[in-house]
């Protein structure tokens, strides 16, 4: 997933009117429908199969919509274009995928009769502006809209949710749990645990100790991404990993976290695929499922006086007993190995 900067809301004149000549862009929300200008707007396309040079999204209103916001610059976007081409060949359902960008239509054209990822898709791609995307607005891409065959906003997922089954269930109208890929609310990048301001204008707490330690569970509409945010008022600062798997926390508190080989992880658990993503059966989930399934968020304040090595073995600590788990690491013929176990299994 890569962070996009050109895909971020769409922004109005200070004074909160349209520019002249210029229509304001209202995002559009799950549950809303495709305004008609957005419709019959003609875009920049290239490698169409009819050897068009503009479309409108008009052209596929009798089918499954599904927008895929990309850029040529982003590789795991780019990959994925194989597969979902052939998604979109074996559903039963009318679908159409049809990645797009804001790159420039000379990058586009070169690179897509170049890349051997483009190539395997065979499919066109529609060149936008960047305004455009205010429509949608997102952080990260690949960025997937839904748009059912009436022309409503149902879904907004990663690229990895597009499947033969969940275009079936989408068809059916079995979408209303999907994990919702959100990045636009107001605590996308704040703390989990927020304290009253209030309280910091008291010059006593302001001089009491504090930390804390908590685990939630899968949290939808914050950042996927650790975030340290300082805490000027007490000189500290706070860490957050947001919906990561059990065993990836684990891993980063022992500073094992792409370090170690999987023969050097034992799970002592009933269900070892609630811990770790690479032993998951996907046949009936997407990965976003399972995070949304399985995923757990941390966050612990850190005084200022506090090393990296301190931070760390508190944070084992607390994951163990907040999880009522063991988790350990043992050196075996010079190699540490992590060992997480459930009570009753150790």
């Amino acid at each position: 997933m890569l962070f996009n900067l050109s895909t971020a809301q769409a922004q109005s004149p200070e004074n909160g009117e349209a520019a002249e000549g210029q229509t304001e862009i209202k995002p559009l929300q799950i549950g809303d429908t495709i305004p008609e200008e957005l419709w019959n707007m003609r875009l920049e396309v290239v490698n169409h199969p009819e050897r068009k040079d503009t479309i409108t999204l008009n052209d596929y209103r009798d089918s499954i919509l599904l927008l895929d916001f990309l850029s040529t610059g982003c590789k795991s976007c780019i990959g994925a274009l194989p597969r979902l081409s052939a998604v979109q060949s074996e559903t039963d359902h009318p679908v159409k995928i049809l990645p797009i960008t804001t790159d420039k239509i000379e990058r586009v054209t070169s690179f897509w009769h170049q890349n051997d990822s483009t190539m395997k898709a065979d499919m066109e791609v529609c060149i936008i502006k960047k305004d455009i995307t205010g429509y949608f607005p997102h952080r990260y891409i690949s960025h997937i809209v839904w748009i059912d065959m009436h022309g409503v906003v149902r879904a907004f997922t990663n690229s990895n949710h597009i499947q033969p089954r969940t275009i079936q269930a989408f068809a059916d109208g079995h979408h209303t749990d999907w994990p919702v890929k959100t990045e636009s609310t107001s605590f996308f990048q704040e703390t989990l645990l927020h304290q009253n301001p209030e309280t910091m204008r008291l010059k006593n707490n302001r001089q009491r100790s504090y930390s804390y330690a908590l685990i939630t569970g899968f949290t939808e509409g914050v950042s996927p991404y650790v975030e340290i945010m300082a805490d000027s008022s007490r000189k500290g600062k706070i860490i957050s990993y947001r919906n990561r798997s059990i065993l990836d926390l684990y891993l980063i508190a022992a500073d094992l976290l792409y370090k170690m080989r999987p023969e050097q992880i034992i799970l002592q658990v009933e269900n070892p695929d609630n811990y770790d993503i690479r032993r998951a059966d996907f046949t009936g989930m997407t990965k976003d499922e399972w995070y949304q399934k399985n995923a757990i968020c941390y966050e612990q304040y850190v005084s200022a006086d506090m090393s990296d090595v301190e931070y760390r073995t508190q944070m084992l600590q607390h994951l163990n007993n907040l999880l009522g788990i063991q988790g350990t690491v043992e050196n075996r013929d010079g190699k540490p190995f992590l060992i997480i176990a459930e009570k009753g299994n150790n």
